[in-house]
């Protein structure tokens, strides 16, 4: 794999976590002029970009075998990940952040955790996936 390959893959990523990141903070400046706390959304938004570092990290391109068994394992184990690190700072918040109890907060943690969500898949469905995962295979070549 030369320089250049790498280099794709790696900066299509970094686009979808700067989307996200421009996403959360965009959510965050509308919560402003609401009743919901905007440091509720940036912390919301944040929780969502450290699962979405973590898929990214481990679907990064390796040396080795790429077959397909192993490729689809690690998007799962990569899916899987991200979703458990959701939950749990999502139930770290909710458990030692006394203030997300009250429900402006809570609509702020959700409203900049779906705002980044939307942000990336609206990303990705416009790049057609991410070099070197797999995703949006077959999406460049169609008429």
């Amino acid at each position: 794999m030369n320089r250049e390959t790498r280099r794709g893959s790696g900066s299509g990523f970094r686009g979808l976590l700067f989307a996200q990141a421009l996403g959360t903070l965009a959510v965050a400046f509308g919560l402003i002029w609401l009743p919901m706390p905007a440091p509720a959304a940036l912390k919301g938004g944040g929780i969502c970009l450290l699962g979405y570092a973590w898929a990214g990290w481990q679907l990064r391109p390796r040396p080795g075998p790429t077959d397909a068994q192993r490729v689809l394992a690690r998007v799962v184990w990569a899916q899987v990940g991200k979703v458990a690190i959701v939950l749990m700072l999502f139930a770290l918040s909710f458990r030692f952040a006394p203030s997300t109890h009250q429900p402006q907060t809570l609509g702020g943690m959700l409203a900049g955790f779906i705002g980044a969500q939307l942000v990336g898949w609206l990303y990705l469905a416009r790049c057609g996936g991410i070099e070197g995962t797999g995703e949006g295979a077959g999406n460049q070549d169609r008429d």
